[in-house]
């Protein structure tokens, strides 16, 4: 399968070569400007890498709670510790392996389209930095649990969607 690029003059302007990425296109755009932290990418990129990244951590999760659920049936079945082996807890460290590493693969990727976004809707990058700041000092000072770093966190949330869901700006000529 071919992935389009976009012309030369967009992909010029935008500093991103896949600019406007869409489909399964927008997996393969997200992976080859893994480190593009310069360019600009459309909400239509955005979003379906998004897409595609809910429907794989649900795939991720599904697995988990199966092989979870296996695990947890082959213990209950022990009479005491002494007949416990590694068999069941194998496929689980596997999943959860699998999983992490993922998360890892997509993490420098996941930042770098995020702030390719922010600057496409016209919002400096900084902004990012500042609101993901914003989170974990409130994280920090007022614990994980609290009810203001909740509030904190969700109105840094909704400030970020705000700004992903934004239109693309003008590409310069």
């Amino acid at each position: 399968m071919k992935m389009a690029k976009a012309t030369e003059s967009v992909a010029a302007a935008t500093g991103n070569k896949y600019y406007g990425a869409k489909g399964f296109g927008a997996i393969g755009a997200f992976f080859g400007n893994y480190v593009n932290f310069t360019g600009r990418s459309t909400r239509r990129e955005y979003w379906w890498w998004t897409l595609w990244y809910a429907i794989i951590s649900l795939i991720a999760m599904i697995g988990f709670i199966i092989v979870t659920v296996g695990s947890v049936v082959n213990w209950s079945k022990l009479d005491d510790l002494s007949q416990f082996t590694g068999k069941s807890v194998i496929p689980l460290l596997i999943v959860v392996g699998v999983f992490l590493l993922f998360a890892l693969a997509v993490l420098l990727p996941g930042l770098s389209l995020t702030i390719r976004r922010f600057r496409d809707a016209g919002v400096p990058w900084w902004v990012y930095v500042i609101l993901l700041v914003i989170e974990a000092f409130a994280s920090i000072v007022f614990g994980d649990e609290s009810n203001t770093a909740l509030f904190i966190s969700a109105a840094v949330g909704i400030t970020c969607f705000v700004i992903e869901a934004l239109p693309s700006k003008d590409i310069p000529e």
